[in-house]
């Protein structure tokens, strides 16, 4: 079977291993499509060691285990790449998202032909394409940004950064009826910029700034905001200068990097009742939630799913990435 790995300068490689064979509670699914994630972009900028690639899976089950009781082959299934365990005290406490007992990939590409995985990792997606599938695993990080941002019809919503997840985000803003929905973001004059920004209004945003047009402002919000942060953890000290009163601040945005340290003015955050609640969606949770929320259109496919590239066509992966294409998300197809 063959699977992509990659590491900086989007050096990918596809490389070859035997088809595994699933025993006991494990299943083997051929992987029909796969998102492009901002983490993966990130390993293909930085990582020196070649790199698994992959995690927002739509797949169909080929093999199962003879302990397996939750599927069946021929399932549509989507792939969750860290699902709790259920057993341990946090997941016993109905905090499951504390679970660090995790049943994961194990290390394997999402982009490739064929996962092996246990039946705990996937949610039956039936009435889904294997192209809205691959929606499911970020649309879970947007609704869990949003949870934690309480967004409401009397405040404002602020989004900082224009990636498929703040897209995500805009619509859900509109789903929760968010008083007004505000974006920021760079490089509005790109051919990437100008896609994502007409989205973005499509979807629901009453404003866009450019965060450099913000520079030297204060509290350009002085009511309380929901505020999400999907942009790099080194626009977060701007993102909490500019809230309002009261507002709450949810940072997901990750750098992986030195980059990832940020100056917080704590007197500000204290003095003004701000709030900071990071979120890290891992393990998985919301899924089923999600793939209702596409199969309604509220998250729409169809305007965020901008780029279809085969597997084994690498070139094609390089050049959507690095050179200033109108995309918003990039998923990889099995053939």
């Amino acid at each position: 079977m063959k699977y992509l790995q990659g590491r900086k300068n989007f050096d990918l490689r596809i490389r070859e291993s035997e088809i595994p064979v699933p025993t006991h509670n494990d299943t083997l699914v051929r992987i029909l499509a796969c998102g492009i994630c901002g983490t993966d972009l990130h390993f293909l900028r930085n990582n020196e060691a070649y790199t698994p690639l992959g995690h927002e899976i739509s797949a169909i089950v080929v093999a199962v285990g003879e302990s397996v009781t939750k599927i069946s082959v021929g399932d549509m299934v989507v792939v969750e790449d860290c699902t709790f365990c259920g057993s341990c005290i946090h997941c016993k406490n109905g905090e499951s998202h504390l679970c660090r007992n995790m049943t994961t990939l194990n290390g394997q590409s999402g982009m490739g032909e064929y996962l092996l995985v246990h039946e705990n990792n996937l949610v039956s997606c039936r009435n889904l394409t294997k192209e809205q599938a691959t929606l499911v695993e970020p649309a879970a990080v947007a609704w869990t940004a949003c949870m934690e941002a309480r967004i409401r019809d009397d405040r404002p919503l602020v989004i900082w950064g224009l990636g498929p997840l703040a897209l995500m985000c805009v619509a859900l803003g509109r789903y929760f009826h968010a008083k007004e929905i505000f974006c920021v973001t760079r490089k509005k004059d790109s051919r990437r910029g100008r896609k994502r920004t007409e989205i973005a209004y499509e979807l629901g945003a009453s404003r866009i700034f450019d965060a450099d047009e913000l520079r030297g402002k204060e509290d350009l919000w002085d009511e309380a905001c929901s505020v999400i942060v999907s942009s790099p953890p080194s626009t977060v000290p701007d993102a909490v200068r500019l809230a309002g009163y009261g507002s709450v601040i949810v940072p997901f945005g990750i750098a992986l990097d030195r980059s990832a340290k940020a100056e917080i003015d704590m007197d500000d955050l204290i003095l003004h009742k701000k709030r900071i609640l990071p979120v890290l969606t891992e393990p998985a949770r919301f899924f089923p939630k999600c793939i209702s929320l596409i199969e309604k259109g509220i998250i729409p496919a169809e305007k965020l799913l901008t780029h279809q590239i085969r597997l084994t066509d690498t070139k094609q992966f390089r050049d959507v990435y690095t050179k200033d294409e109108a995309v918003i998300k990039g998923i990889i197809i099995n053939e």
